[in-house]
């Protein structure tokens, strides 16, 4: 997935007027793989092109997730490995040069994890019915 922004901030600022337009872009992809035995692979991957944010110009970063699950006991059970921002590099670095305001800032969001999961399902493929005749035959009525 591709997306193109276009931002334009035109405001005065004190004695000094903040004129200023950007084209940014962000792209995503997300692939999946199943593999032998039962493996299946997930991988996503994100970049946020530079951008402007009012005076501030923000740096273009990026990062990547990944799982891996396993279906086991005829698919009832299901162990899953995922992993958030596997190269840390979910990095915000800004810079704001606007009159006399010379400053930068770089933060890093603690984004990076692994989850563990285990999910079992009970029911896989059963249907289940509700009774429709529930409440009086009155109230029933009364809905007709």
């Amino acid at each position: 997935m591709l997306q193109v922004n276009y931002n334009q901030f035109q405001t005065p600022i004190g004695e000094d007027f903040l004129d200023v337009d950007q084209v940014s872009y962000l792209f995503r992809t997300q692939q999946n793989f199943s593999l032998p035995k039962g493996y299946k692979v997930e991988v996503m991957a994100m970049y946020l092109g530079p951008q402007i944010w009012g005076q501030g110009e923000i740096a273009g970063f990026g990062w990547v997730d990944a799982g891996i699950t396993k279906s086991v006991m005829k698919d009832k059970l299901s162990i899953s490995v995922n992993g958030t921002d596997l190269l840390r590099t979910q990095v915000i670095r800004a810079n704001v040069q606007f009159a006399d305001i010379d400053t930068s800032f770089r933060q890093y969001r603690s984004n990076q994890g692994v989850r563990f999961t285990l999910r079992y399902n009970f029911a896989k493929g059963e249907s289940f019915r509700v009774k429709s005749n529930s409440g009086s035959s009155e109230e029933r009525n009364r809905l007709d």
